[in-house]
């Protein structure tokens, strides 16, 4: 199995899907002011205050230089998913399926009619840019001049930057790509009249992609594009259980729950549940069942919003969680009004180390005791006894 890494590239916030699989990243971050709480693309090796000219390409040169962890990579917009047939997006099987005969997944060609690559090119942009441009790959990469020519006399081109391939190839075209583009740029400000003008080097490097494509025989796998969505029958599974948490009938969308979990489990995976609704809802049952039992409640249940009420259970995990960094986050954890048995529903365990787990634990037992609630506090410690005892096993006599 690949260890995949699908960077989702934007400049403002969006709803992330809640999946291991697609890692959303702040482009250009250098020249924003607004913190997003995504992956940066100015730490490391970096060209993000080039994002103005390059737009998502800052991105692609991040993820060359930086990621390390994955055997495939690439980048996708916000906005511009790659999807499958049931109109989701592609998962980590579809992903390592098509790669197994493929070296790229990319957006689907532009065909033109009745123009050339290089006649578009022109009625948008300056004609220079592509003498420019071919002066760039002669001194840089002379052997690729041929492939170059074939593609701008010819009428196929890519309509967009993203791509996805074994880390190994991208990371050889990334490699041919921006020191291609650093030329161009390097020799277009030697002869700019206008030093204000935005370089269009995202543009440039859509035509590039096919170039080196060919010069390469790279085997490209065309995928449609579009904004993510859950598969059709998860949002019906999605749909069904908000109405009834939309009506406080919490104890039958838990049964509905449950029902789902038996008949279709897969709903419940980060490729299927693509923002998490479903394991949210499972998680939050659970919540309902421990308060149930122990007579307490929590202000969760004041409120007849699904899409609420899971916005807060991520924000309540993305706070627990942020504790053993450091993030002292106590009084903000407390005025949620969660109880503490729904605090310790949140939590993911299989997602945390066991020190994590314990000085999460230990942080929020001092803060309850702090706060005088010795009952809640007191029930963390004893969680914290239960997680530092090992199992006896009986002994047969």
């Amino acid at each position: 199995m690949f260890h995949v890494g699908v960077y989702v590239t934007t400049h403002s916030g969006f709803k992330v899907p809640q999946t291991t699989l697609y890692l959303p990243m702040q482009e250009g971050s250098a020249l924003s002011n607004q913190e997003l709480g995504f992956m940066r693309d100015d730490l490391g090796d970096n060209i993000s205050l080039k994002n103005r000219n390059y737009k998502k390409l800052t991105a692609l040169y991040w993820i060359w230089k930086n990621d390390t962890v994955h055997d495939v990579i690439g980048i996708v917009h916000h906005k511009r998913f790659f999807k499958n047939e049931e109109r989701g997006v592609l998962t980590r099987d579809e992903i390592e399926e098509i790669l197994t005969d493929h070296d790229f997944i990319v957006p689907p060609m532009r065909t033109l009619e009745g123009e050339t690559v290089e006649e578009q090119y022109i009625s948008d942009y300056a004609a220079e840019d592509l003498e420019i441009l071919r002066h760039a790959i002669a001194m840089e990469t002379p052997e690729y001049l041929t492939d170059f020519d074939e593609v701008m006399k010819g009428n196929v081109y890519c309509t967009d930057n993203q791509l996805l391939g074994k880390a190994e190839l991208v990371k050889e075209y990334c490699a041919w790509l921006f020191p291609v583009l650093f030329m161009w740029e390097d020799l277009c400000k030697e002869q700019e009249n206008d030093p204000t003008r935005l370089l269009p080097v995202g543009v440039l490097s859509q035509r590039l992609l096919l170039v080196y494509a060919k010069h390469q025989k790279l085997r490209m796998k065309e995928i449609r594009i579009g904004v993510p969505e859950e598969k059709i029958k998860v949002r019906e599974a999605i749909s069904d259980v908000s109405d009834l948490i939309s009506f406080g009938n919490y104890g039958s969308a838990g049964r509905a729950i449950l029902g789902l979990k038996k008949t279709s489990p897969s709903f419940f995976t980060e490729e299927e549940d693509l923002f998490g609704y479903l394991r949210a809802f499972d998680r939050i049952n659970e919540i309902h069942e421990l308060e149930f039992q122990h007579n307490v409640s929590s202000n969760l249940w004041e409120m007849y919003d699904s899409r609420k009420v899971v916005e807060r259970f991520y924000h309540m995990k993305e706070l627990l969680y942020s504790i053993p960094v450091g993030n002292h986050c106590f009084q903000e954890i407390f005025q949620t009004g969660y109880s503490v048995y729904a605090i310790m529903a949140v939590l993911d365990e299989n997602e945390l180390s066991k020190d994590q787990q314990k000085e999460i634990y230990e942080y929020l037992a001092g803060a309850f005791s702090a706060k005088k609630m010795e009952e809640e506090a007191g029930i963390l410690r004893d969680k914290i006894k239960e997680k530092k005892s090992p199992k006896k096993s009986q002994k047969k006599h």
